[in-house]
């Protein structure tokens, strides 16, 4: 992703890519072909509940080896605040007509090539991305690699 876009995309709705992408999990999620900018090339409209728990509107192409996307989203309070909020949200135009749209079109696509794990907002201070948490964890699964081999540990107890 390119990650300029990613941070406008932060700042504009407060969505991060990463979240966004966890709402192709949604088994209910509804996807159907954007109206208004699908000229030249195929692109979608999804709409699913994060990982988090927010109900998103993702606008999404589809390429070889990612998505590319933009993303909107709110934490609805409770169920009729939401119907009210969906009628005067923004982003969730006239022209967007789901009731003939895909359920579930990337759930078991998804399910099958990421795992989704949620990191306590504690951790999730020092991981501002996906990027930031999988070096991580290669690092340390590079040490623990090492002490499987016998490798003897350095003075102190760390290492």
């Amino acid at each position: 992703m390119d990650p300029k876009k990613a941070k406008r995309n932060l700042g504009l709705h407060g969505v991060s890519f990463d979240e966004a992408s966890t709402a192709l999990q949604d088994l209910l999620s509804t996807t159907i072909d954007d109206p208004l900018h699908s000229t030249g090339e195929e692109r979608y409209v999804l709409t699913g509940q994060s990982h988090q728990g927010r109900v998103l509107v993702v606008v999404h192409s589809e390429r070889e080896t990612a998505y590319e996307s933009s993303a909107r989203g709110s934490r609805p309070t409770k169920r009729e605040d939401n119907m009210k909020k969906s009628r005067n949200d923004p982003d969730m135009l006239e022209e967007y007509d789901f009731s003939s749209g895909v359920r579930g079109k990337y759930a078991k696509r998804y399910a099958e090539g990421a795992n989704v794990v949620v990191i306590d907002p504690d951790v999730a201070e020092y991981f501002p991305d996906h990027d930031a948490v999988n070096n991580a964890l290669r690092s340390l699964a590079a040490i623990i690699k090492t002490r499987e081999k016998g490798e003897p540990r350095r003075e102190g107890g760390r290492g």
